[in-house]
């Protein structure tokens, strides 16, 4: 299944603020003299150079800021472009930005977040989930939290920690519900893993309703022609097939192979998993020689794609060999 990733549009208190070269060059120090002399008063010039301080640290606190949400921002559009290097360095350079000796910000829990999904993915998981820990440790903003619980589930669930990865999409789902509202695009993806995992634990039933709205909420927040979308349809059908289901199982797989199809393109590769579904389902309700276009449609898109032992393709040959040895 496609677990699903969380891009969040979190509100933080970072703002631009103008860089000047006064700013850069401060010594952080006061002119009590020169003051003293203007107000007057030991306590006032005292009191007036508390107030100059505080007010400079402020504006480099928030340039500081602002300039790690931009590395983060950058960060992400590499992760997301598929360069891994380069994004898992701009994540690491907006962390050591937001820190520099200070108390991090929110950046630095929206940039281990994102850091821990790119992490999980490259199948990191024990530093994956130390970043998402930190989250929970740190950040009080409930949908950073939702975003880390959400992430710790994906992390849970490739361990095959079922009970681990169950309360923590539970948790996340909570609490992205009270902080985006209940039809946000970051609470689809959140019942999009929880169908997932439910659907991983035998839980058909559950699995269904959570992938069901999973799909609602996701075509009305991205849109039909979105990948997210064809991602809840293929996992709903998945579940669907599980309980027994197959003809809406074969229905929502058909429908996210038309949306990858036209967003994604024929040769993409969510394409070959969309065409391998179908051939399950049809194979399933013994329509072998439809299966088989499928599997070799399938096969033909990922066999540039992958090593020659990747388990996608070692699957589809099984899938294959049962079709040419079954009736036509």
């Amino acid at each position: 299944m496609s677990e699903g990733e969380l891009e969040l549009e979190v509100e933080l208190e970072a703002k631009p603020v103008a860089a000047s070269g006064e700013l850069a060059q401060s010594s952080g120090a006061c002119d009590l003299q020169g003051v003293l002399a203007a107000e007057g008063s030991g306590a006032l010039a005292r009191r007036a150079c508390e107030r100059d301080l505080a007010i400079e640290r402020e504006l480099a606190h928030g340039l500081r800021i602002s300039t790690a949400s931009a590395l983060n921002n950058e960060a992400r559009e590499r992760h997301l472009a598929g360069w891994v290097e380069g994004a898992r360095q701009g994540y690491d350079q907006a962390l050591r930005e937001d820190a520099d000796g200070r108390e991090p910000s929110a950046v630095s829990a929206l940039a281990r977040v994102n850091l821990a999904l790119l992490l999980h993915e490259q199948g990191d998981h024990a530093a994956a989930e130390q970043h998402l820990q930190w989250v929970l440790e740190h950040a009080s903003h409930p949908a950073l939290r939702g975003a880390a619980y959400h992430n710790l589930s994906l992390v849970r669930l490739a361990q095959d920690d079922l009970d681990g990865a169950l309360a923590a999409s539970q948790r996340g789902l909570r609490a992205l519900r009270a902080s985006q509202g209940r039809a946000h695009g970051s609470v689809g993806a959140a019942l999009n893993a929880l169908g997932t995992i439910r659907a991983e634990r035998g839980e058909l039933e559950e699995a269904i309703v959570a992938l069901e709205a999973a799909v609602e909420i996701r075509t009305s927040a991205l849109g039909r022609l979105h990948p997210d979308t064809a991602a809840s349809l293929t996992n709903l059908g998945i579940a669907l097939g599980r309980a027994g289901r197959w003809e809406e199982a074969l229905a929502r797989q058909l429908e996210a192979l038309e949306i990858d199809q036209e967003v994604l393109g024929p040769r993409h590769a969510a394409t070959a998993v969309d065409l391998a579904q179908i051939g399950e389902a049809l194979m399933a309700l013994h329509r072998t020689r439809a299966a088989r276009a499928r599997f070799a449609a399938a096969l033909e898109i990922l066999e540039p794609q992958r090593p020659i032992d990747d388990p996608e393709l070692l699957e589809l040959r099984r899938w294959l060999a049962l079709c040419n040895a079954g009736p036509s």
